[in-house]
């Protein structure tokens, strides 16, 4: 989600590997080293992304936010888009 101040904010859930009830300690360190920051830049980093691709996101998601928004004003409760 996007927060108020433009920051994103991811959550997520991370299985630790473990042997039994001990966490492995060194795959642990490679999951929060190495793993889970590379996932960060290629799915967070707007540089990252193909720029099209977000933007066309974001203006599908305005359009919705807009539509939705003028629902009640004619008595609807939802709509169902062409195609």
């Amino acid at each position: 989600r996007v927060l108020q101040n433009g920051d994103v904010c991811a959550q997520f859930t991370v299985n630790l590997p473990a042997r039994g009830r001990s966490i492995q300690g060194l795959k642990a360190v490679e999951i929060f080293g190495r793993t889970l920051p590379e996932l960060v830049r290629k799915a967070l980093v707007y540089t990252s992304l193909d720029a099209q691709v977000v933007t066309r996101h974001v203006l599908n998601v305005e359009d919705q936010e807009w539509v939705r928004s003028c629902l009640e004003m004619q008595g609807l409760v939802a709509f169902v888009p062409d195609g």
